[in-house]
């Protein structure tokens, strides 16, 4: 069978009907091809934009690679496993991230950032904090509750289990510096720490970890989405769907 390439690909179909749109492409071997349009023969004579097969697999997850070559149909199959093994297909190194936060409650600021993390990132690390202190007012929801919420918006939408995500409870201490010494021991190893906080990132950078800044997303803070639920103002659409169920005990 004839070799066919795909080439300095950076695309992303949007839903069933793109992914259709491409795969309903078949051709001979003496068809030319599409101009801007790659493709690679999976079976017999059907022509299937390679990036599609792995977007319908991963349910819409992105294949981004300089150059990837297909032989055959065995080859496919096997670079898409790798894909969902390693979250990569012959892509730059990535790393492992820690990201830290109270997450009263799971927000769509953290959803997003854990959506971007996956792109970049090899293991994904989250610390629920303060899982050692008691309910209050600015704390209103367990650690077990937290670790609900992140869980159920991270399946909802297939991070969990495609992506190698793990949760684990952060107690909180009287010094910073034992705060970061115990995240550093017990949660690692990881090479970056994911914040948006100036207080957690001088911890880590006073012990020479390096960091990754996050940009807070306008008109979703925790302490605003707290207040809107005490005050019975809108809050619902700021959060995900599951975290909804997890306050209002469903």
């Amino acid at each position: 069978m004839q070799k066919r390439e795909v080439d300095d690909y950076d695309h992303e179909p949007e839903g069933l009907e793109a992914f259709l749109g491409h795969e309903q492409h078949t051709s001979r071997e003496n068809e030319k091809k599409p101009e801007g349009q790659q493709y690679t023969i999976c079976h017999d004579d059907t022509v299937v934009c390679a990036a599609c097969l792995a977007t319908r697999v991963l349910k819409r997850q992105v294949i981004i690679a300089k150059k990837l070559t297909f032989i055959n149909p065995s080859l496919v199959c096997y670079l898409v496993s790798q894909y969902i093994r390693n979250n990569t297909i012959m892509s730059d190194e990535k790393h492992v991230a820690f990201f830290p936060g109270r997450f009263q409650p799971f927000h769509n600021g953290h959803l997003l950032v854990v959506e971007g993390m996956t792109k970049v990132c090899s293991k994904i690390i989250i610390g629920i904090g303060s899982s050692n202190k008691p309910k209050d007012e600015d704390n209103p929801y367990s650690v077990q509750e937290r670790k609900d919420m992140i869980q159920r918006a991270l399946q909802a939408q297939d991070l969990i289990p495609v992506f190698d995500i793990n949760l684990v409870e952060i107690p909180d201490f009287e010094e910073d510096a034992d705060w970061a010494a115990h995240c550093i021991s017990d949660v690692g190893p990881f090479d970056k720490v994911w914040t948006g906080n100036e207080h957690t990132k001088k911890c880590f950078e006073d012990k020479g970890v390096d960091f990754q800044w996050i940009k807070e997303v306008p008109g979703i803070s925790g302490e605003e989405i707290r207040e809107a639920i005490k005050t019975g103002g809108e809050w619902d659409r700021k959060v995900p769907p599951e975290v909804v169920n997890v306050i209002e005990g469903k």
